[in-house]
């Protein structure tokens, strides 16, 4: 707002000094008559140029604090509408204090422009008394000079001497306002670049705010799944200690269950092993007493012959069948003596 207003002020203001110059140079004719040489079109053009280039740059500065607007609002409805309004609450705060402070800062520009205005105005005003008194100063010099050459030259002579004085000076003048006017289009050019330049960089400093916030967001998000994967994770544990706990008696109970049969197998394993060590003794002297009857069977049958004495050959059947028999029981004493101890080798895997 504040350049529009000095460029009106220095249109205004170049019209009014070229207007006064033009009066001079032609005799003080009315101010109603305007420069319309083609330098003064063409800074007029660059001019209005400027003033629409900066239009529109308003108009898009006013579009994008319309969706900054549209973005609060919507941001406002979102938290509105949200249940985990406490934990958002203080981005809807700091929301609210931006847009408070976007609006103070607008106030304030409206309000220094507006200043700026009048304060122009005031400038352009006094400058405009300013060129009236010194036009009434020139008129009353151009005066006194073509009074004071008409005696040495003639009245046309000395009007023409003072006309031609006063182009040069309207030349020097016009090209010191060029210079002016091109300073004060430098310095506008100045402004607005650093204008643009303080809203790219807020635009990029809200960029990055709004970066670093997706970033909190993202770590806030990544941050409640950890802890919904930690939570369920020690859930489970905590359901598999419960089942552990939960059969772990029952584990201990079957543990000494089965102790107690090992213990129970190895006293009869003790027992059949004392059982088998008699029956291995009984079978040694059966052993020995068959040996000793063959012996004395073979000296007897020696001394009267074993088939002529059929009490004796008797007693040698019965003998025999009794060894046998004997044989017998003692391998079917072996064989549950090896089953016992594959047994007990099981027991004892079982165990280990």
């Amino acid at each position: 707002m504040s350049w529009k207003v000095m460029e009106e002020v220095s249109d205004k203001t170049c019209d009014v000094t070229n207007s006064s110059r033009n009066e001079v140079q032609t005799g003080f004719k009315p101010a109603a008559e305007r420069d319309d040489s083609p330098e003064a079109q063409r800074v007029l053009q660059e001019l209005e140029k400027e003033n629409e280039d900066l239009s529109q740059r308003s108009r898009q500065l006013q579009r994008k604090m319309a969706r900054y607007a549209c973005k609060a609002a919507e941001a406002n409805g979102k938290l509105r509408r949200s249940p985990d309004l406490p934990r958002d609450r203080h981005d809807y705060e700091v929301c609210i204090r931006t847009l408070s402070t976007l609006k103070q800062q607008v106030t304030a520009d409206s309000e220094s422009a507006q200043l700026q205005a009048e304060e122009l105005s005031s400038q352009l005003q006094e400058k405009l008394e300013k060129v009236e008194t010194e036009q009434q100063e020139l008129e009353a010099l151009w005066r006194s000079a073509v009074a004071a050459l008409s005696p040495h030259l003639g009245e046309e002579a000395a009007r023409a001497r003072v006309e031609a004085s006063l182009r040069a000076e309207k030349l020097t003048q016009d090209s010191l306002s060029q210079v002016r006017l091109k300073h004060f289009k430098l310095t506008l050019r100045i402004c607005r670049l650093e204008a643009e330049l303080r809203e790219e960089e807020e635009e990029e400093f809200n960029r990055e705010v709004l970066e670093v916030k997706n970033q909190q967001l993202e770590a806030k998000r990544r941050q409640k799944e950890l802890t919904e994967r930690k939570a369920a994770e020690i859930k489970q544990l905590i359901n598999e200690n419960i089942r552990v706990s939960q059969v772990l008696p029952k584990v201990k109970e079957k543990l000494c269950q089965i102790q107690v049969e090992v213990q129970n197998k190895r006293r009869q394993l003790a027992e059949v092993e004392a059982v088998v060590m008699e029956k291995k003794d009984l079978l040694t002297r059966t052993k020995q007493a068959r040996h000793r009857l063959q012996r004395d069977n073979l000296r007897l049958q020696e001394r009267r012959g074993l088939l002529g004495n059929r009490v004796l050959l008797q007693d040698f059947e019965d003998t025999v069948d009794a060894a046998e028999q004997l044989e017998n029981r003692l391998e079917t004493l072996e064989l549950q003596h090896a089953d016992m101890i594959s047994c007990c080798h099981k027991l004892k895997n079982l165990m280990e």
